[in-house]
Parts: structure tokens; sequence; C-alpha cells
């Protein structure tokens, strides 16, 4: 199955700086010292020991009427397009006309990949209505694009993101759950063990790139993925400091609404990340059954996979 990722967008849009933070961890302060890119570029992403994809990341002033087989041939592996927008670069015309034809060049290639669409560097620090304005307005101008050009029955999925918070992570990790096999049958793990321990919330992330595999399915706000993203990083200090904390590769932080995080390494390279009241936590025997029930049932989805 095709499963790699194509990323488009115009020159300093910011396709780069998010490829290189999120998978070859330079600091975000560094981004503004990268040159932009001007050929096609690949990144092959390893997330855990299981899942395996490449990014291709097009030129800001690539020529969408003139595809080289190299590209041609990346186009026709990829079952998911992002199309990055500087949201501070307006008027938006000149980018919302090369989201429409690469739409069109994709779609030629892969005829059933998504299209989804970053609106990025976003002041974190704007007001709600601010960014609701700024989305409606960037929906409006590629819907009518892609009117005017019959191709009105193209669906694009919206992300408003920042490499400033936490939220390039955030929809990011929601991207790359649309070409994992197993997301559902992950959730429903998830699911399965949240009931068991009266969990509120939990996250299955991979720890290098800190995105996010798969949630359960109850609804959570940002800050509760910003809690358990930022627990990778206290638990890489803690480990790097102290060395493994043990075996399991296990962690808890209470936090000042009494609330417990439990970071846990349930395979190589992949922890689970959840949140519960400190009430729930009397038997943490039956915690660390669950957990070790969970272990298994995640190796087994990966196995079948």
């Amino acid at each position: 199955m095709n499963n790699d990722i194509c990323m488009f967008g115009l020159t300093k849009s910011g396709k780069t700086s998010m490829i290189r933070v999120i998978f070859q961890k330079l600091e975000i302060f560094r981004t503004f010292q990268l040159d932009p890119t001007n050929r096609m570029e690949s990144v092959t992403v390893n997330l855990g020991s299981h899942i395996h994809f490449k990014i291709y990341e097009f030129s800001g002033h690539y020529d969408l009427n003139d595809s080289q087989p190299p590209e041609i041939a990346a186009m026709e592996t990829c079952s998911l397009m992002i199309y990055v927008i500087d949201s501070q670069a307006e008027p938006f015309n000149e980018a919302v006309q090369y989201l429409r034809q690469a739409i069109q060049t994709v779609k030629q290639r892969s005829p059933h990949c998504e299209c989804h669409c970053f609106i990025h560097k976003v002041d974190p620090d704007i007001e709600d209505n601010k960014k609701n304005e700024l989305l409606q307005q960037i929906q409006k101008d590629i819907s009518d694009e892609l009117s005017k050009n019959s191709m009105s029955q193209i669906k694009v999925d919206f992300h408003v993101t920042s490499i400033f918070d936490h939220s390039y992570l955030e929809h990011f990790s929601k991207v790359i759950q649309r070409i994992l096999p197993y997301s559902q049958s992950i959730q429903t793990l998830l699911d399965s063990f949240n009931l068991s321990c009266k969990i509120e919330k939990s996250f299955l992330f991979e720890i290098y790139s800190k995105l996010y595999l798969a949630s359960d399915s109850q609804h959570f706000h940002s800050t509760n993925f910003q809690l358990c993203s930022e627990m990778i990083d206290v638990f890489i200090d803690v480990t790097c400091i102290y060395g493994k904390l043990d075996d399991a590769g296990q962690s808890q932080i209470k936090l000042s609404d009494g609330s417990i995080l439990i970071y846990q390494t349930v395979n190589e390279g992949i922890s689970l990340i959840s949140i519960l009241k400190s009430e729930n936590l009397e038997r943490p025997f039956l915690l660390e059954y669950n957990i070790n029930q969970f272990r298994q049932g995640l190796a087994q989805i990966f196995k079948i996979k």
C-alpha cells in the first residue's frame, strides 16, 4: 500500500522547518537560518520499529507543468498531500492558485490521495476569533479557486499551526494517522485500557518525533496533548541524569490539580502516556496488569499489520 506524503507550498512557507524540527530535531531558533529548498528532497521516516514511510518535499518554485520521472514516481507513491500556506504572507492569491495546481498534478498521479492544508505561522498568542477569521478567509479563497476550475468535489482538510507551540505536532500527528492501517484498532485498545483503569485520557506517542500515533476516542483539549508531549521531555531529561528508571521505562508526575501523568514504554520507541485522577490510582498493581495487557495487545496489532 502506498503511504508516502508529498509536501508543497511556496518558498518560505515553513515546510522544511516542520520536517527538520519534527524528524531531525533541529532547534526551533535555527529554522531561521535554513536555506530555501531548491529541488525535491525526501526524508525517510521510521516511527518505532513498525511504521515506515517517506516525505517528499517539493521546492516552493517547483514547476508543476514540468514533472520529471523521479517527481512523478514520488507522487505515485503518495496517499497524502500536505500543502503549507504562510498565514503572514497576504495576499494569498498565489498560494491558493499553486495549491489548486498541486492538487491537480498529484491527483493525476495518485487519484485517491488525501489533501491537507496547513495554515502555518499563525501567532499562538492571537485570539481564537482572529484565528477563525483567518481560517475562514483562506477556506473561502481555496473553495472559490477549486470551484472556478470544476474541482469543487475535492475535499481539503485544514489545520491551523505554528512551530512556536504544540499545534504543529498535534496536527502533523493527526495527518500521519491517516496513513496508519491500525489507528482504529489501537484506539479501541486504548478505550479498553482507559475503562479498565479509570483513565481520563491516553495517547500513544513515538518518543523521538513526539508525534502521537493514536489516542482514545474521547475528545481532548490541546492542553492535554501539550502536557503529555512535555512529559516525554521530562522522562528523557530524568533518564539522561539518572539512567533508565526501570526495565519497563515508567515514570509518574503529579500535577497541581491532583491529576497524575503516567509515562510507560510499551514498544520500541513508543510510549503510552495517560492522565488519571489520583484517587483512581489506589490499586497500582491493577494499573500495571492492564499496562502489560495493553503492551501485549499492541504487539499483536503490529504483528498482524
